[in-house]
């Protein structure tokens, strides 16, 4: 009968150990979840971040085309505008290019007569 206690003693003994370990097992178990569960949060933080960035970057490149074809464009009208400046100097030249020999030519009859 004695054995028998001893051995109930022992079982109850390792049921409490198990139970023990069970308990610290459930606790790790625990402790990772709230972990894994701060790592989700961060994650999605630095999700959102990087997503408000990216449409930040998205919005500046878009203004950067933008002003680069307006760009463009000036330098389309200031050419077309510089080609029309330099035709009427061209026309300038030789209409100063008449006058002058028309000038010449009244100053050479002025002085024949």
């Amino acid at each position: 009968m004695k054995d028998d206690l001893n051995n109930k003693d022992k079982e109850i003994q390792d049921l409490h150990e198990e139970l023990t370990n069970q308990k610290d097992k459930i606790s790790a178990l625990q402790q990772e979840m709230e972990n894994l569960e701060q790592q989700k949060v961060q994650t999605e933080e630095r999700a959102e971040k990087l997503k408000s960035v990216l449409e930040t970057t998205k919005k500046e490149l878009q203004n950067a085309k933008d002003l680069e074809q307006e760009r463009h464009h000036n330098d389309d009208n200031v050419r077309t505008l510089i080609d029309k400046l330099q035709s009427e100097l061209d026309d300038n030249k030789v209409l100063l290019s008449q006058l002058s020999s028309e000038k010449q030519q009244l100053t050479g009859f002025v002085l024949i007569i």
